[in-house]
């Protein structure tokens, strides 16, 4: 009887961890991924509007051209990811990381950047306009051609 429900256990172990997709399924499917592990992904022009991806570990993501507009990313690790060309715009980042994140030519208008942390990150003509940035890290990032208008800068100011 024992050695039934054990392999009654094992089965409907295997079967729950086969029905589970992978993140970048899950992703795909329901834009849905809060605390999965997309470390090095290729999303490379991905339409993740609005996705909700609280938490999650994006760092080394290939997110080059992808839409993230509206997407919740509240203490997402995005740490070393590629950003470039990406629209965020409107998106929620709060205390995320993306230090060493390249968001070159990135779109980020009226974004939700509070204690974002952006040190040594490429910012290269990437667009904050109407952002809030209070409390944001920018150490080392480099900023030419980084549009800050109407921004809430770091330390509260707004630029004009």
């Amino acid at each position: 009887m024992a050695v039934h429900i054990g392999a009654i256990a094992l089965s409907l172990l295997l079967f729950s961890s086969c029905a589970s997709p992978d993140p970048q399924a899950r992703l795909a499917d329901t834009k849905e991924c809060i605390e999965c592990d997309l470390q090095g992904k290729a999303l490379a022009n991905a339409d993740l509007k609005s996705a909700k991806l609280n938490r999650a570990n994006l760092s080394g993501a290939d997110l080059n051209g992808a839409n993230l507009s509206e997407a919740l990313l509240d203490t997402a690790n995005l740490s070393g990811a590629n950003l470039s060309n990406a629209d965020l715009n409107r998106a929620a980042l709060p205390s995320a990381n993306l230090s060493g994140a390249n968001l070159s030519g990135a779109s980020l208008k009226n974004t939700f950047l509070r204690n974002a942390d952006f040190t040594n990150a490429n910012l290269s003509n990437a667009d904050f306009s109407g952002s809030d940035l209070s409390g944001a890290k920018l150490d080392g990032a480099t900023q030419d051609g980084a549009v800050f208008q109407g921004a809430i800068l770091p330390d509260g100011t707004v630029q004009p």
